[in-house]
């Protein structure tokens, strides 16, 4: 089957998200271009790119929205997004490589490669499946990826590997993944293992990463701060949607697992009350309406958002990833039928009769109850702008600074400026992130720190005025 490409480009107005024209495409397919379309507009997404493949194939790739908003570069099927928590499953299929050829045992204690897991309970298969932080270790699943991010001391006590190198090694150069990179090797300890030029190559895909962007109060896209692009066990890759439905295909179709270890992988382990666990082994797993299916979601907040999901018994694979977080709206880490765009898929790739269509659409209204609406704007007062302008020590010792810029108010720390809106005199927001950053003073007026808030999070970060 050959490839059928759908590009849009949209207009300036977030509003117009839609095409104004697009290829003619293969019956079959019109139903993708048509959600894609749909919840581009709805789930408010900078920029999104698609790709499904059928039997080994890719049938099918679309892109909508900017790569680059400030810029108008367009998003494409060859746009290279992070991929956020679908790197966990790249982490899942080495270490079970490591355990195919007997050089690791899931049972072994995380101890023996990373000295800050004080419980000698704690095992690799724990922290792999996401239930290392239950008592006893192995009791119960909640998903948190910091553990999960402490895996490459596995790869790098069992392979002897960085995990740049793993990556590399056992994934993206055997399947050919031309824009799929393991993350920034510019410091010389992530690139360990790699040559020059596959090093270069590397930081190539990387020079054309989508920027990430926040859609303030759901209508107004705004360039946000980067991800820190060092590769991680839990996230960090960088690639295409078609790329990863390769990587995959690839897992699905036994290329890189033995059938015995693919399924060892694939099957959730059982909880303390009986009931099996929703995730498996670095990937999440369901049985619905009659049908296995394999799924990740990847998520950075006010930046990047993923989903992935096989359905085995039909060889087939959807990949999403957008430079925005709404690729999951509303679903959060839960099954995947309630996941609008999978379940578009399921129902017109797998069974029509898949009853998932009202949860999914249940969720995006929720997700739509709970968008930030526009936060007040008072007049800016450029005049006392003067009083908060100056650097602030960040935790890590970074200085923030504060500065004025062509009438207007800059927050800078290690990325380039991003600007402040006024809310109130000594109080201000990013529309970049929705931080909020009150100016604080002592009793004769002088600034001496500045507080700032995040949404969902209670704590307070001071800096204090340096």
């Amino acid at each position: 089957m050959t490839l059928a490409r759908s590009l849009c480009v949209p207009l300036l107005a977030i509003a117009a998200w839609g095409c104004a024209h697009a290829p003619m495409q293969a019956p079959r397919y019109a139903a993708l271009d048509t959600m894609l379309d749909k919840e581009s507009r709805e789930l408010a997404l900078p920029g999104v790119s698609m790709a499904m493949m059928e039997h080994g194939r890719i049938v099918w790739a679309g892109a909508r929205g900017w790569a680059d908003y400030n810029k108008r570069i367009p998003a494409t099927a060859d746009t290279v997004f992070n991929i956020a928590s679908l790197t966990k499953p790249m982490t899942a299929v080495v270490l079970m490589q490591l355990v195919e050829a007997g050089k690791l045992n899931l049972d072994t204690p995380m101890q023996r490669y990373d000295p800050s897991y004080k419980d000698p309970r704690i095992t690799v298969g724990h922290v792999l499946s996401m239930r290392s932080e239950s008592d006893p270790p192995g009791s119960a699943y909640s998903y948190n990826g910091n553990p999960y991010g402490t895996l490459d001391t596995v790869i790098r006590g069992v392979a002897g590997e960085e995990l740049g190198q793993a990556f590399s090694s056992r994934i993206i150069e055997p399947l050919g993944l031309k824009q799929t990179s393991p993350g920034s090797l510019k410091d010389p300890k992530f690139a360990k293992g790699l040559s020059p030029d596959r090093v270069a190559h590397y930081e190539s895909i990387m020079a054309r990463l989508a920027k990430p962007h926040n859609v303030y109060a759901g209508t107004e896209i705004v360039e946000t701060f980067p991800v820190d692009p060092e590769p991680n066990a839990a996230a960090n890759v960088v690639s295409t949607a078609s790329d990863y439905a390769r990587f995959a295909d690839a897992v699905m179709s036994g290329r890189l697992l033995k059938p015995e270890t693919l399924a060892r992988m694939w099957t959730a382990p059982v909880l303390a009350k009986g009931e099996r666990s929703p995730y498996a082994y670095g990937w999440f797993v369901e049985d619905y309406g009659g049908h296995r299916i394999i799924y990740h979601y990847g998520y950075y907040p006010n930046a990047y958002s993923a989903v992935m999901m096989m359905v085995p018994d039909r060889e087939l694979v959807f990949v999403a990833i957008a430079n925005g977080h709404s690729v999951n709206a509303g679903n959060g880490i839960d099954p995947i039928e309630g996941h609008v765009m999978a379940c578009a898929v399921l129902v017109n790739f797998v069974d029509p009769a898949l009853p998932c269509a009202e949860k999914a659409a249940a969720n995006v209204a929720k997700w739509r109850s709970l968008t930030q609406v526009a936060r007040h704007q008072m007049a800016p007062d450029p005049a006392a702008w003067a009083d908060v302008v100056g650097s602030y020590r960040r935790s890590d010792g970074v200085p923030a600074k504060v500065f004025i810029q062509n009438g207007k108010l800059w927050w800078q720390t290690v990325y380039q400026p991003f600007e402040m809106t006024q809310e109130a005199p000594d109080r201000f927001f990013m529309k970049a992130d929705d931080r909020t950053l009150v100016f604080v003073r002592d009793p004769s007026g002088k600034v001496i720190r500045v507080d700032i808030t995040f949404p969902l999070d209670k704590n307070v970060y001071p800096l204090p005025r340096m």
